[in-house]
């Protein structure tokens, strides 16, 4: 999963095929930039939009 945006140091938008995931770990986005990639052995959390109508 690539990093699309960091909102802080625990949570990050990556991307994870066509959808955009937020993924919430501690430190997950310590040394990160955008376009760096995220092991999933990394994250404890995410966050899936099922729909756009909520």
């Amino acid at each position: 999963m690539k990093v699309s945006q960091i909102l802080n140091n625990n949570v990050v938008v990556v991307k994870c095929g066509p959808q955009e995931v937020i993924v919430y770990s501690k430190e997950v986005s310590f040394k990160k930039h955008p376009g760096n990639s995220i092991e999933f052995s990394e994250i404890d959390n995410t966050y899936i939009l099922d729909s756009y109508d909520e």
